[in-house]
């Protein structure tokens, strides 16, 4: 193999297999999506928001971020194009009328069969690739990464 002209930094390299692997990881979750015949508007984007809803339902926007490390703002798109979707419903919260709750609906609901069979058989291909010590070792390295790029500077 030729050696390129301009060779990558280490961290470009970082940056590009991170930018490869998050799109692999999507792919293969839109095409289980796909094997599933999973109607109803449902995107990879949404997986982790409705697996947490299966959880615990009835948790508010920010309560949901909070929860999956996300931005706020990036939760509030995501609840929304659920909500166009039929997924989730936004129930004012009995106690405090400023509050809405998310709350999956019946079709949201319906989801959760198909759910666990995307996540079989996404995690058959990676026990396919590597051991349970190999995908600890992932884990344990991206959490890694993600705290010591979230660390404030010094």
């Amino acid at each position: 193999m030729a050696e390129s002209p301009h060779p990558r930094s280490e961290v470009e390299h970082l940056f590009h297999l991170l930018s490869r692997a998050h799109h692999q990881m999507l792919a293969a979750l839109q095409r289980e999506i796909g094997h599933q015949k999973v109607d109803g508007g449902f995107q990879p984007g949404m997986r982790h928001l409705i697996c947490a809803l299966f959880e615990d339902e009835g948790v508010t926007v920010s309560e949901l971020a909070s929860r999956l490390s996300m931005a706020k703002s990036s939760v509030t798109g995501a609840v929304r194009r659920m909500e166009s979707a039929g997924l989730v419903e936004l129930a004012p919260d009995p106690r405090d009328l400023r509050l809405r709750r998310v709350r999956l609906t019946k079709a949201g609901h319906s989801l959760r069969p198909a759910c666990a069979k995307i996540d079989e058989a996404i995690s058959q291909r990676l026990e396919g690739a590597f051991t349970a010590e190999e995908r600890d070792q992932v884990i344990s390295l991206l959490d890694r990464l993600i705290t010591a790029m979230s660390a404030p500077e010094e």
